[in-house]
């Protein structure tokens, strides 16, 4: 799924460069095309880091959505 997509360009991203993105954007073109990130139907999500970008919380953006359906950053920083 995109949301699946999203998560594990994230955890390249960091494997790459020691920190997430401050924005989802920041993942195009070399780890998600952009197109997959910018299409006006399809979902929308909520992506939040803390300061110095060891971590994150994605969220897709439903009426339905409940914390159960958020992904957290699986790299644990040292």
């Amino acid at each position: 799924t995109l949301f699946r997509s999203i998560e594990s360009a994230l955890e390249m991203y960091y494997a790459d460069n020691n920190r997430y993105p401050a924005y989802l954007e920041e993942l195009a073109p070399n780890y998600l095309p952009s197109s997959m990130l910018n299409s006006p139907s399809g979902p929308n999500y909520t992506y939040t880091t803390n300061p110095n970008k060891s971590s994150f919380t994605l969220c897709p953006q439903t009426a339905n959505t409940e914390k159960l359906d958020c992904v957290t950053s699986r790299i644990n920083p040292q």
